[in-house]
């Protein structure tokens, strides 16, 4: 998961993006296992809630073979780091 500037007129990534050159990427957020494209987690969406100054991460988790679930992670930073439950 990672964070992109989009350009509000054409709604594509302000600074450009080649699935070659992982710098046009953007801001990394998460990931489940480093290096793994297939890392069983999909669907991310970041709110704000400003009554607790929190951004939350929701997405689902696991492969749908097991007990696919949700989960949600919260943050002081939109670009984390995110916590779980501790």
């Amino acid at each position: 998961i990672a964070a992109v500037e989009i350009d509000p007129q054409t709604g594509l990534p302000l600074n450009g993006f080649d699935i070659e050159d992982e710098s046009t990427w953007g801001t990394h957020i998460y990931t489940r296992r480093s290096g793994d494209r297939w890392q069983a987690s999909e669907g991310p969406e970041v709110i704000y809630n400003e009554e607790t100054g929190y951004y939350y991460l929701f997405m689902a988790y696991d492969e749908l073979s097991v007990a696919y679930n949700t989960r949600v992670c919260r943050s002081r930073n939109v670009t984390g780091p995110y916590m779980g439950y501790s």
